[in-house]
This record gives C-alpha cells, sequence and structure tokens, in this order.
C-alpha cells in the first residue's frame, strides 16, 4: 500500500473527475436566451387541435356508418349536403347505441384513440 503524503480536496476531485469545472459541464451550458426557449403554448394548442380532429373524424364517420339516422339528433351544420355533428357526440352515442353496432364503435374509438398517436 502506497501511502499519500499530499491532501486532496474532495471537491475539486469529483469536479476534476466530472469535469464540471467553469460553467460547462454535464449539463452544458446553463445561460440560454429568451430565444432558444421555446414558447410551449403553441405546441400544446398544436396537441389538442389534432386530438379533437381525430374525435370529430371518428363522430363523422360513426355517424356515416349509422347512416345519419333520426336518432343520432340533429347535426349543428349541414355542409356540401353532409350533417356535421359536434365532436363529443359520439361519446353519447357510444354509450347509447353501442349494442346495436359494437364494431362500429369499436373503430371509432379506435380513430379516436388513433389520433393521439399523431401528435
Amino acid at each position: 500500500m502506497i501511502a499519500s503524503t499530499s491532501k486532496v480536496d474532495p471537491q475539486s476531485f469529483i469536479a476534476d473527475a466530472l469535469d464540471l469545472g467553469g460553467r460547462e459541464g454535464l449539463v452544458g451550458n446553463l445561460e440560454t436566451t429568451r430565444d432558444q426557449v421555446r414558447d410551449p403554448v403553441g405546441q400544446i394548442l398544436a396537441v389538442f387541435a389534432i386530438m379533437i380532429l381525430g374525435v370529430w373524424t371518428a363522430t363523422q364517420w360513426t355517424a356515416d356508418q349509422l347512416g345519419h339516422q333520426a336518432a343520432l339528433g340533429r347535426p349543428f351544420a349541414i355542409v356540401l349536403g353532409l350533417p356535421l355533428y359536434e365532436p363529443w357526440r359520439l361519446f353519447g352515442w357510444w354509450f347509447h347505441y353501442e349494442a346495436y353496432a359494437p364494431q362500429v364503435f369499436d373503430r371509432a374509438g379506435l380513430l379516436a384513440g388513433a389520433s393521439g398517436f399523431l401528435v
């Protein structure tokens, strides 16, 4: 065993071993400018828009598969001869009519759920 006569400062030894000297180290330069930081509001809005469009697409597809029957309720608009339903109507239809058309609602659920993977 070799005895060391010089004392080693533990903090400087660890800093040297991890190369944490100065401002740069394992985490890089900690100083960032405003331009380098992304504003998350736009990204959050894009995610919500994609999810709502996915559910809306599933709603319209379900209404089409069920033949736009009167039991689905009144659409809120008719565009180019196509009735448009609110996106959230899918969930009420699913609750009330799944027993009559389980395959339609299984596929509608997959379509609405898959929209989350587009994000």
